[in-house]
């Protein structure tokens, strides 16, 4: 093999590397996002049943003992 032979594979595999790692960044960005907003909207949603108690209705558990019903 000569040079020429090494030095193109040497930039083919840095290529290579560089798109995977450009993939890569962009995967764990998407899933930072996605996890920001579901924590994000779950707290949301926490925050509103311990200030107003519970749900008006089709709730799935029994209404917490500060609620007059």
């Amino acid at each position: 093999m000569n040079k020429k032979q090494s030095g193109q594979a040497l930039i083919e595999y840095l290529l290579l590397f560089s798109f995977m790692a450009l993939l890569a960044v962009g995967m764990v960005k998407g899933i930072g996002s996605y996890l920001g907003s579901s924590v994000g909207s779950m707290a949301y949603h926490l925050t509103q049943q311990l200030t107003i108690g519970a749900c008006e209705g089709q709730c799935l558990h029994k209404a917490f003992g500060n609620r007059n019903f």
